[in-house]
């Protein structure tokens, strides 16, 4: 289930944030061209949306 799109937290925008059918987070990043720093950037957004728990009542942090 898609969440939200193009959603900042501390001045990073993650492309495309979704919950899986356990309410997981699931965040998706596009990209036009190879970027060999794709998993240290979807690491970077994943440690601020733990920080930030946004939309409690939809993700479960603890999964």
């Amino acid at each position: 289930m898609g969440l939200k799109r193009q959603y900042a937290v501390k001045g990073e925008i993650c492309d495309i944030l979704a919950l899986n059918e356990t309410r997981q987070l699931v965040i998706l990043e596009l990209k036009n061209t190879e970027d060999r720093y794709i998993v240290q950037q979807l690491t970077r957004y994943y440690d601020n949306l733990l920080d930030e728990k946004p939309f409690p009542e939809q993700i479960d942090y603890s999964q």
